[in-house]
């Protein structure tokens, strides 16, 4: 992702009962340690940030005085220095930014008022990744913010050892492979990548009692341009830079089980996708199905959005 010039860190400071903690989550530590990771291989710009959600009697409080919140406030941008200090040491350009109010919304306001090419975060101080895929977070930052989102999960190392890249042919699915490229490049990972094979025209032709012949060669002539398509897809100069060539998967099977069938057979460390398309891998991002499947990924995942992606958040 040589692309990628500034990085987003969305940091949790918050502890069960505390608005901010000092000892961040692993889950935060994990996604902190990505992105430096990331910067320091495309020379990226970091900057934390981090949003307190406040109750509506404390913001009044605040409004009536502020000096009845300095010791928080002060207490939060804090731990965010003590991250961008860290970040300078290892020769990184690091800020930080203190917002209020939900998460998933300031991040995204964020991303609109400044140029940043990718946003980061952990899970939210709990056990697992569905847990935090889960709540609101994590899905609306996956639905509506206009950047690639990486959720990473909380894991003892940082290294990414396999990556899938599910897509679905799309101009969304092809960003998503060169992502996935240029990531397995850096990290030395093993590439695979899936499509699912539809056959929207199948029942139709069943219906209509085509016969079982002709009904084959269709999908047969689908299955090809798919495997055409792909192939185009993986035309580039980072493919045979990869010190192992990517694993192609074509699957009949239904998107969300051809996904979570290959993170279990080939202990997938990252699942990069689209969000946004009219058919295919990407669909099931987009609604009740997304509910779904999206809890029950095991690993980390970096959502890609389309180039003429629409933000429904505005700053006003």
């Amino acid at each position: 992702m040589t692309q990628v010039q500034s990085i987003l860190v969305g940091i949790d400071l918050s502890k069960a009962d505390r608005l901010v903690a000092a000892d961040i989550s692993s889950s935060n530590r994990h996604a902190i340690d990505k992105a430096l990771w990331l910067a320091e291989h495309t020379g990226a710009k970091l900057t934390f940030l981090s949003a307190l959600e406040l109750s509506a009697h404390t913001q009044h409080l605040i409004q009536q005085d502020p000096r009845n919140f300095s010791d928080v406030d002060d207490a939060a941008l804090g731990v965010l220095n003590e991250f961008v200090e860290q970040a300078e040491q290892q020769g990184i350009k690091a800020d930080c930014r203190l917002a209020y109010g939900a998460a998933w919304h300031e991040i995204i306001t964020e991303v609109l008022a400044r140029p940043y090419d990718i946003v980061i975060i952990g899970t939210r101080n709990l056990s697992s990744v569905k847990r935090m895929l889960m709540g609101s977070t994590a899905m609306k930052l996956l639905r509506y913010c206009p950047c690639p989102v990486w959720v990473t999960k909380a894991e003892s190392e940082t290294d990414t050892k396999s990556i899938l890249v599910a897509t679905d042919l799309t101009a969304v699915g092809e960003r998503s492979v060169q992502i996935g490229v240029d990531l397995a490049k850096a990290e030395e990972a093993a590439l695979h990548v899936v499509h699912a094979v539809e056959y929207p025209l199948e029942r139709p032709l069943r219906l209509s009692q085509t016969p079982p012949e002709e009904i084959q060669k269709y999908r047969e002539d689908v299955r090809t341009k798919a495997e055409e398509t792909l192939k185009q897809q993986l035309e580039n100069d980072g493919v045979e830079s990869l010190a192992k060539p990517p694993q192609v998967h074509l699957s009949d099977d239904v998107p969300e089980s051809a996904i979570i069938d290959l993170i279990k057979s080939h202990n997938i460390d990252l699942v990069v996708m689209g969000t946004v398309a009219r058919a295919g891998l990407t669909r099931f991002l987009v609604g009740n199905t997304a509910e779904r499947i999206l809890p029950e990924l095991p690993c980390s995942v970096l959502a890609v959005k389309p180039a003429d992606f629409v933000c429904p958040v505005t700053t006003e």
